[in-house]
């Protein structure tokens, strides 16, 4: 079976299940649904947390070996975010570009600062495939982040 895109965004359902077709509703009730997805704390048990101990002087500094293995594992061909940046360019800088990244992480450790084009990012809705094409909750939301790139060498 041959995928097919689902293009649209013309109409959603409200919360009472009523189809809407005005674009500022429209606008308005995608921004509630996110904004409740992202922002809305779920129940959990904070005595489950493990204590840990408070950790005090410099901070560790990223070695070029682990910014090097966080940089193999990146995905290839992937959109840039608002910086512009890919993991493709840095991928073919060789030796440089991995020294040239290690430079800015630890600067960031360092200096306690993120560049402002690393605190943006864009979020794309993407329908599943799957379930009512009028519910927000068909559609995944996708990120092109440096934010996630940074966490995911430290992981």
């Amino acid at each position: 079976m041959k995928k097919k895109d689902i293009v649209g965004g013309d109409c959603i359902k409200d919360s009472s299940g009523q189809i809407v077709v005005d674009g500022s509703d429209i606008k308005q009730i995608s921004k509630h649904y996110y904004d409740k997805l992202l922002y809305e704390e779920f129940d959990w048990n904070r005595d489950l947390l493990d204590t840990a101990c408070p950790v005090e002087g410099p901070s560790e500094q990223f070695s070029i070996s682990e910014v090097s293995a966080a940089i193999s594992k990146a995905k290839c061909c992937k959109a840039a975010g608002p910086s512009g940046v890919v993991s493709d360019m840095v991928l073919a800088a060789g030796g440089l570009g991995v020294e040239w990244v290690t430079d800015i992480c630890n600067s960031i450790v360092k200096e306690d600062t993120i560049h402002s084009d690393w605190t943006k990012s864009l979020m794309v809705i993407v329908f599943k495939g799957k379930g009512d094409a009028f519910e927000c909750s068909s559609y995944d939301l996708q990120f092109s982040s440096q934010n996630m790139l940074w966490k995911s060498w430290r992981e």
